[in-house]
Parts: structure tokens; C-alpha cells; sequence
């Protein structure tokens, strides 16, 4: 498999008001195999509101909503729809076809000190088929919590990200952890994910990420 086979994503955050802004995500992924097809599938672009954070003290909250369009291409067995959705198996909707996802997020930001940051997320996922093979609307909930600590620039952080699908009564969890240059307009980025259940043994080990985040004023 080619060095540069993964799961790859652009994401923006662009404010229309004082207190809103605007979210996309597009999600694609590429596999090149030696002696085989080269695959790339396009994800389900993620298009939705957030609130711009509204502080009180230390605290900050925010409330997002959306909907992953029913973009994704291939089939579901295809191997790099398979890599999207192991690479990113709390957010299923990033990598299922024919599905439309609905989505709503609160988030809440605790600054116990200027040094650290306690988080927490929680939402509901509506999964809705747009064709009929058989499945059912699924009903998700999607959590995160975690903390960073940041100190001349450089963050470190630790979160727990897991999902539960009510309909199939399942569940995944797994543990992030990085660090972030956050000096400049430009962040890099690198984390790695590991996954908690036991069902993904003989699966993956883990996930390596690398991201670049731009401050655009």
C-alpha cells in the first residue's frame, strides 16, 4: 500500500455574523495498492451552523447543527470506504452511502486556569437511508470529553470519543491523544487514536493523524 493511502479530510469555519458561522467538511479517501485499481471515494460533505462561543467567566459554550449529504461513492465493502470508516469509526456518517445524517452538538469549554481546558460534547445522530436496501432509520448519540494543557504555545491534549447507535444497542470508544503548535497563523497538528473496544483487535491497532489548522483574518 502507498505511503500516502489514508483518509484525508478539508474542513472550514467561517463566520457570517457576530455570533454565527458557517461549517464544512469534506471527507475523501485513497488507496493505492500494488497490482491493483487505485481507489478514491468521496465522503459525505458535512454542511451546518454553529453558534460562535458565548463566554461566562471561564465557561464557553456553543450549539451545532447539520447534515451529511448522501455523497459518498462506491460501495460499502469497497476498501477505501472501509479505511474512511476505520479511521473514523465514531463518525460513521463521514464514509456510509446512501445514508443523510442529521446532527446536533453542544459543546462546553471549562478555563480552570490560562493554562488548561477541560471539554465535553454531546449530541444526537439520525441516520436516514436514500434508498431502500433493506435498512432502518438508526438513532446515534456521539460524546467527547477531554482536556489540553498549553504553554508557550505548544498543547498537548487528551480525549475520549466514543458513539452508541440505540437501534443496534452498540457502541465504540476511543482515546485521542496529541499535541498542537498553536503560535502564528498556522497550527500543525499530530494525534493518534486508539480504539478501546474489544472488536478491534485483530482489526487496527490504531490511528495516526496528522492536520494543519489556518487562521484566516
Amino acid at each position: 500500500m502507498s505511503d500516502l493511502s489514508g483518509a484525508y479530510e478539508l474542513s472550514a469555519n467561517i463566520p457570517i455574523s457576530k455570533n454565527i458561522s458557517v461549517h464544512g467538511i469534506l471527507p475523501f479517501s485513497f488507496v493505492d495498492i500494488e497490482y491493483q485499481d487505485t481507489e478514491r471515494t468521496l465522503g459525505s460533505v458535512y454542511l451546518g451552523l454553529q453558534t460562535r462561543n458565548k463566554s461566562y467567566s471561564r465557561t464557553r459554550t456553543n450549539v451545532s447543527i447539520g447534515i451529511y449529504l448522501p455523497t459518498t461513492s462506491g460501495e460499502l465493502w469497497k476498501f477505501n470506504n472501509r479505511l474512511g470508516r476505520l479511521a473514523n469509526f465514531n463518525e460513521l456518517e463521514k464514509y456510509r452511502p446512501a445514508s443523510m445524517v442529521l446532527i446536533g452538538v453542544y459543546a462546553i469549554h471549562y478555563y480552570p486556569t490560562n493554562y488548561v481546558k477541560i471539554g465535553a460534547e454531546v449530541g444526537p445522530r439520525l441516520h436516514i437511508p436514500t434508498i431502500d436496501d433493506g435498512r432502518d432509520i438508526n438513532f446515534a448519540s456521539v460524546y467527547r470529553v477531554g482536556i489540553s494543557y498549553q504553554v508557550l504555545g505548544l498543547a498537548t491534549f487528551a480525549e475520549l470519543h466514543g458513539s452508541v447507535e440505540i437501534v443496534h444497542y452498540y457502541s465504540t470508544n476511543h482515546l485521542n491523544c496529541g499535541i498542537q503548535i498553536n503560535t502564528g497563523a498556522i497550527h500543525p497538528g499530530v494525534l493518534f487514536k486508539y480504539y478501546l473496544d474489544n472488536n478491534f483487535e485483530n482489526t487496527i491497532d490504531g490511528v495516526l493523524g496528522v492536520y494543519l489548522e489556518c487562521l484566516l483574518r
